[in-house]
């Protein structure tokens, strides 16, 4: 498991692995998407927080083999 208290997507993007499942304590903007690529069991707990495109960038893209699970998670302003 890993809580990400201090949001920013680099640590978001670090903690995409199997069997993980990330906090988040604030929203977190991005400035390119987050990449989850072959990974299995792997969840956020948006806690009620959001990922945030800006308008400028694809949220999230999921590749490959590939389990994963938002919960209470805001996914926002995504082209």
């Amino acid at each position: 498991m890993g809580a990400i208290g201090r949001a920013d997507e680099a640590s978001l993007a670090s903690k995409t692995s199997d069997n993980t499942v990330v906090w988040l304590g604030s929203n977190i903007p991005l400035s390119s998407e987050l990449n989850i690529v072959s990974v299995n069991d792997f969840s956020i707990n948006g806690n009620e927080f959001e990922v945030d495109g800006q308008d400028s960038v694809q949220c999230i893209s999921i590749q490959g083999s590939t389990a994963v699970t938002l919960v209470n998670l805001t996914v926002t302003n995504g082209r």
